[in-house]
């Protein structure tokens, strides 16, 4: 059985897509008509997400990189671009700076290569204490609607979607995140092989952040103006191009 359950498909090169916090594959179905003649396109479910339970053996957001790193040895995929949304690319991030072969390029969607701040870090213990005091659904009461800035026919899917993810999933990333590394160098050793998309509305990734850390590192930045944090869902034909463009270019 494979170490990640996962959809495939499309024609073409290898395009790995990794879903977010609280997320699952589904989260890119949106996204996949615009993309699948062009590449073949992976969309693992992480541990505690979708189809593929909660492992014991996995403590750390790099522990999840170096799963997913097996997972593409295992299922022969090569020379694949891997694109993460928000913290899919904090599992990208690890997965490349253990074993940076695998990849050809690399993107964060909705995502930054840094560390929590020290006031972020306040935040998720609040959350942490929070749903163990009160549990899951009131959790989801404020997180749900803070993720996108246009809505769509996708809400009510996503917002089911998104109840299903256990207690012990919420707590254990939440830690996870917290306690996750800085990673600018891997974006900083791909260069222009390495693209952050961002959207102009994004409360959990400002772009403002992200237009600082370009003066110091060198990267492809690409903006969606009116988006919030799910632009694979908001706007996926903008994305789709700005992924399609990047990976050709």
């Amino acid at each position: 059985m494979s170490l990640l359950r996962y959809r495939s498909v499309g024609d073409g090169p290898a395009l790995i897509l990794l879903h977010g916090f609280c997320e699952a594959g589904y989260i890119w179905e949106n996204i996949i008509p615009f993309l699948s003649n062009d590449f073949t396109i992976y969309c693992p479910d992480l541990p505690g997400h979708g189809l593929t339970p909660l492992s014991d053996s996995i403590n750390s957001i790099r522990d999840l990189g170096a799963l997913v790193n097996r997972w593409v040895q295992d299922e022969s995929i090569t020379e694949a671009t891997i694109i993460g949304h928000s913290m899919g690319g904090y599992v990208l991030l690890e997965a490349i700076d253990q074993q940076p072969g695998l990849y050809s390029k690399a993107g964060l969607f909705h995502s930054t290569p840094l560390p929590d701040s020290p006031e972020k870090k306040q935040n998720r213990d609040k959350s942490i204490k929070f749903i163990q005091e009160h549990g899951a659904a009131p959790f989801f009461d404020v997180f749900i609607p803070s993720l996108y800035y246009r809505e769509g026919s996708w809400k009510t899917r996503l917002e089911q979607e998104i109840r299903k993810t256990s207690k012990a999933t919420l707590l254990a990333y939440t830690a996870w995140m917290r306690d996750r590394a800085d990673n600018q160098h891997v974006v900083k050793e791909f260069g222009r092989d390495f693209l952050i998309l961002a959207g102009s509305n994004d409360e959990f990734i400002p772009l403002g952040s992200l237009k600082d850390l370009q003066t110091k590192i060198d990267f492809q930045l690409s903006v969606l103006t009116g988006i919030g944090h799910l632009g694979m869902m908001e706007d996926p034909e903008a994305s789709a191009k700005i992924i399609r463009d990047f990976i050709v270019s």
